[in-house]
């Protein structure tokens, strides 16, 4: 897979108790079905995903220095 990316967002959370709530990324900058990767430093966290119809969710563990790559419909559902 050969993939460019064209901006980095960086989170720091303090503890274990604060995250990011559900979301897409919509900006306009990201094309349709495009890549993004998500890159995990420091405790393990888990990251979760919920479908926007079916309500389903699924959690991966990710540990330190974990990437995690969404691509194709990821963002849509």
């Amino acid at each position: 897979m050969n993939t460019k990316f064209n901006s980095c967002l960086l989170n720091l959370y303090h503890d274990g108790d604060v995250g990011m709530g559900w979301h897409s990324d919509d900006e306009k900058s990201i094309e349709g079905n495009s890549a993004i990767a998500s890159v995990s430093f420091g405790a393990e966290r888990r990251f979760s995903f919920k479908h926007k119809q079916g309500k389903k969710t699924i959690s991966v563990l990710l540990e330190n220095g974990s990437l995690l790559l969404m691509k194709d419909a990821t963002q849509k559902n």
